[in-house]
């Protein structure tokens, strides 16, 4: 699963293509999110989906919790992602109550790290 991630977020394999189920959802919000923020995949403990029939028609809604490294956490939160089940596109939700969708979250990584990472810096905000 880890190798289906980091090739998910390499920007040579950012092509349009349907997500058929909230697994492959959840690991392809993961790689985009971590990548364009210069995290290990590791980061995201894990993702917290919506149901699909509480979910607007044609996405995947859930939110990225990322692992506590403190005794005690407040909210491990990284933010609510709206993932197109047709094309795999990736949004931010910046509206829970309606779902209003927000920014496109770019395939490759605007972060410096990426470098480190061995991925190229490709960042393309819509």
């Amino acid at each position: 699963m880890l190798l289906a991630i980091i090739g998910l977020s390499a920007p040579g394999c950012a092509k349009s293509r349907p997500v058929a189920t909230a697994q492959a959802a959840c690991a392809l919000v993961t790689a985009r999110v971590t990548a364009q923020r210069g995290l290990p995949a590791r980061h995201v403990i894990f993702c917290d989906e919506i149901a699909e029939a509480d979910s607007p028609a044609g996405y995947y809604v859930m939110a990225l919790r990322a692992r506590c490294a403190e005794d005690v956490c407040g909210s491990t939160l990284m933010g609510w992602f709206a993932i197109d089940k047709m094309n795999g596109d990736v949004f931010e939700v910046e509206d829970v109550a309606d779902w209003g969708l927000g920014r496109r979250v770019a395939s490759g990584s605007s972060h410096p790290r990426s470098a480190l990472l061995g991925m190229k810096v490709r960042a393309r905000m819509v």
